[in-house]
């Protein structure tokens, strides 16, 4: 249970009836609001400036949060803690931006996001513990028909509509049903991993807008049951138009506007499950292509950021003495780095 009702303050509100705002002065500052459950329940009255959910025993829900947040023409941050979330169905109207930039070990369990054409989504550290390589068995799905920014996330699919927009960042993509990716408009992958398997069949990416890839891999993992391969890779399939800005790997029918930089073949990405635990636990195989193959300093290399999971980048993973970084999402942390 929450610490009660917060008040979204708009600091600058006051000065709107004294003074008009010209092309000189700053803009407004963004509200900010905190959740402070993690239950469910919309916002009992929108646009209030007031984020309370009867249903919440009157606290502050991710869904009032993001109601509340859709009425401030200014922008809205939402600042989320750590923990496991219960589900919601949201719809994005105005300029949300949940743990933007500040990634906490957020777990949405069977939720959705709706983005609206001229609407604007930015979360960061959503489904994707902290320096750890687990997923949970339902990742947040994403729709949009405006803009959306993923970073170090994992999602369960992303549907762009024609109007739509979306930036994948040290982003995972794993998808419970085809495509994984259904593309009408535009989709930019940094630096992430959009990954299928044979248990599910179909497209993985259908594109007949474009996908632009830079340090990103397209692959059908291999499955492992307490340590056994039940389902071994067979191949991505994709359709539509996959652009390559360098660093690409892929397999199957996924065929990319290729650069000389880009490799094919099976990426050794391991979806392990165990009978005794939910989720599954995702690595890289030790022998996998993808490890250090971004030199250090090239676009998609920075040993100053994170992968998916909160390790570090440009580590020594093949053990050749010199380091890199891993295309996709996952860095391999070798057993004398980890």
């Amino acid at each position: 249970m929450g610490t009660g009702p917060v008040r979204a303050t708009v600091l600058a509100a006051a000065l709107l009836g004294t003074a008009a705002l010209t092309a000189c002065e700053p803009p407004l500052p963004r509200v900010q609001i905190v959740v402070d459950t993690t239950q469910s329940g919309g916002d009992d009255v929108p646009g209030d400036g007031v984020c309370a959910s009867s249903l919440a025993s009157g606290s502050c829900t991710l869904q009032a949060a993001i109601e509340e947040g859709n009425t401030n023409p200014e922008g809205t941050d939402i600042t989320v803690a750590a923990g496991n979330y219960s589900p919601l169905a949201a719809t994005v109207t105005g300029d949300i931006r949940i743990n933007w930039g500040a990634p906490q070990d957020v777990w949405l369990h069977i939720a959705s996001f709706d983005v609206a054409a001229g609407a604007s989504l930015s979360m960061s550290g959503i489904n994707a513990r902290s320096s750890s390589a687990d997923i949970t068995l339902w990742p947040p799905t994403v729709t949009t028909a405006g803009k959306v920014q993923v970073d170090h996330s994992v999602l369960t699919s992303l549907v762009v509509q024609p109007t739509g927009v979306a930036f994948l960042t040290q982003s995972i993509v794993y998808a419970k049903s085809a495509p994984w990716i259904d593309d009408a408009g535009t989709v930019v992958s940094l630096n992430s991993s959009i990954l299928g398997n044979s248990l599910m069949g179909g497209t993985m990416v259908n594109a007949p807008g474009a996908v632009h890839l830079s340090g990103s891999v397209v692959t059908d993992a291999e499955i492992r049951f307490d340590g056994t391969v039940t389902y071994p890779s067979t191949g991505a399939t994709c359709a539509g138009s996959l652009v390559s800005h360098g660093y690409v790997h892929t397999d199957g029918a996924c065929a990319t506007a290729a650069s000389p930089t880009d490799s094919t073949g099976a990426a050794g990405i391991v979806l392990s499950y165990q009978a005794t635990a939910p989720g599954a636990q995702i690595s890289l195989d030790p022998t996998s292509p993808l490890i250090d193959a971004i030199p250090i300093g090239e676009a998609g290399c920075d040993v100053n950021s994170t992968d998916v999971f909160g390790n570090p980048r440009g580590v020594d993973g093949n053990g050749d003495g010199t380091p890199g970084c891993d295309i996709g999402a996952i860095e391999y942390q070798p057993p004398a780095a980890a």
